[in-house]
């Protein structure tokens, strides 16, 4: 599944607007727009969150029943399992547009008349796709010796008995010996298996301590060593099981709406990553947003001043300035990892300039579209 997030490029050449006629808040109803203008909305923070996992898969040998009293081996894997862990987790900020604050701009005609329509175009269409990939996986296939590993299940028996023929009319008894394929038994495979690996490290001992009385080169024993010690690890995986691997790897797109704690993902040792998971709260991962400043006491008096009869509300551009934020990965209550601090524009106290600012690059501020 492929997401495309839209970036508009805030840094523009300059160039003057003039004095504005009127700036009106798209998402107040009854709003009439029906006039030559622009739209531009605010910039907002989102965060490209990539995890890799690990994904373990345990597979039982295939004659791990016999281990123990054939090669007395304990330590090997008893059943088939899968388990999970998070190897990395990394962020990225970038910038999108708020649709929550979209605002009209009408032109005056002093702009009409310099061709600021044309030049708002020209920035419109400047714009750069980003294109992520939500899931990839990267695997360690089966080892080939045991994905093609298929013995011989059967033996060959001689076996010789009488059998009573008429030759020329005559009764005789004739011996006959025939070959006969009995299947073997998982016990007599195993019994096999665990032969051939004594059979490998006689061999191998032989070699290093020149039993076979031939002037074989270092590098050629070194090669028939190797050789040896390959087959030996195969055969010994018949009985102590093998692990495969795959690294999968996520990427969530998280646009905060506010400071604190914001859930990202569920994982779960078992089924591995997942969504969020409302009732199992303890599997989730989250990001905890710390604003370095609040603007809490800034809006306390910015109301303060609405309510007087006397104030005089700006109507002009609105602009958002970004802050600083400590970005902190959570799980289960506790500090994970500390990501560092983002600049983020959410957070940011959202003002109205006075209407009629001249030489003002508004481009510079927010995103036009």
């Amino acid at each position: 599944m492929k997401k495309i997030f839209i970036i508009f490029l805030l840094s523009v050449s300059c160039f003057s607007l003039f004095a504005q006629q009127q700036v009106i808040p798209i998402l107040q109803s009854g709003n009439n727009v029906n006039v030559q203008g622009f739209h531009y909305m605010l910039p907002a923070t989102a965060f490209n969150i990539e995890v890799t996992v690990i994904k373990n898969s345990d597979k039982k040998g295939y004659y791990a029943d016999y281990a123990e009293n054939l090669l007395n081996l304990s330590n090997i894997i008893q059943q088939d399992k899968i388990s999970h862990q998070i190897k990395e987790i990394s962020i990225a900020p970038f910038t999108i547009a708020d649709t929550n604050h979209c605002y009209w701009v009408t032109y005056s005609s002093a702009q009409i008349k310099a061709g600021m329509p044309d030049r708002i175009s020209e920035i419109v269409n400047k714009i750069e796709l980003i294109q992520n990939t939500s899931y990839s996986v990267s695997s360690v296939p089966i080892p080939e010796f045991y994905r093609n590993y298929a013995d011989l299940a059967y033996i060959e028996k001689d076996a010789s008995f009488v059998e009573t023929k008429i030759i020329n009319g005559v009764v005789m008894q004739v011996p006959v010996s025939k070959t006969k394929k009995i299947s073997k038994t998982m016990a007599q495979q195993a019994h096999e298996a665990a032969d051939f690996i004594a059979s490998i490290r006689q061999t191998r001992y032989d070699l290093l301590i020149g039993a076979q009385e031939v002037a074989y080169s270092k590098e050629a024993i070194q090669y028939m060593v190797e050789q040896l010690d390959q087959y030996e690890k195969n055969y010994l995986g018949l009985f102590t099981g093998f692990s495969v691997q795959e690294e999968v790897k996520y990427t969530f797109i998280v646009v905060p709406e506010s400071s604190g704690s914001i859930p990202i993902f569920s994982f779960d040792p078992e089924t591995g990553i997942g969504k969020i998971d409302s009732k199992k709260r303890e599997n989730n991962y989250y990001l905890h947003l710390i604003p370095e400043i609040i603007h809490n006491q800034w809006e306390k008096v910015n109301r303060m001043k609405m309510l007087n009869p006397k104030h005089n509300a700006n109507n002009g551009y609105r602009i958002r300035k970004a802050v600083p934020v400590t970005v902190n990965l959570y799980y289960r209550d506790q500090q994970m990892h500390q990501f560092g601090r983002y600049m983020m524009y959410q957070l940011g106290k959202i003002e109205t300039l006075p209407l009629g600012r001249d030489n003002f690059d508004i481009a510079k501020e927010v995103i036009i579209y």
